[in-house]
């Protein structure tokens, strides 16, 4: 989350470098900077004219169109992610004691201790792929439609969610 206020705008800047419409010199980008400065010097709308901010940082802030359900779902994405490894290593752990692989436990039911053991962990490779392939997985499930909110934002700037409800 440190790096957000630089990430995000890179990121905002990408997402309609991406969906311009190339065709047309009007709207194409030749570089990040000029994207930057074309979204930067386009007139004020009515809205943002009447902020009591200071103009410029008004329009510094549109480039952050989005940027609060981007930070809602990264935060959603971690938290789900790490919580659910760390349980599933745990689970893995109580199961196995420690001796095997999962694979390997309801395989063969094999409790033989496995020279690629991390002594202090007990974690072997197979099993941190296996929890870090599941956490991440139900994590990207839970996360995409905020995503796809953001990616919206990001695109077009008055597209509102709401009007598809």
């Amino acid at each position: 989350m440190l790096c957000f206020p630089l990430f995000y705008p890179a990121n905002f800047l990408k997402t309609r470098m991406q969906n311009a419409d190339f065709t047309s010199k009007k709207a194409g980008y030749r570089n990040m900077f000029d994207a930057f400065m074309i979204h930067y010097q386009k007139p004020l709308t009515k809205a943002e004219s009447n902020s009591t901010l200071p103009k410029s940082l008004v329009r510094l802030l549109r480039f952050y169109a989005g940027g609060s359900v981007f930070a809602v779902s990264f935060i959603v994405y971690t938290a789900i992610e790490f919580g659910l490894y760390e349980s599933l290593m745990h689970g893995i752990e109580t199961i196995t004691k420690g001796q095997t692989t999962l694979i390997n436990f309801l395989l063969r039911g094999s409790t033989m201790r496995n020279e690629s053991c991390d002594p202090e962990h007990h974690a072997f490779g197979q099993d941190i792929v296996l929890c870090v392939l599941i956490a991440s997985c139900c994590a990207a499930i839970v996360t995409n439609p905020l995503e796809v909110i953001f990616r919206n934002r990001q695109a077009n700037p008055d597209w509102e969610m709401m009007k598809y409800f």
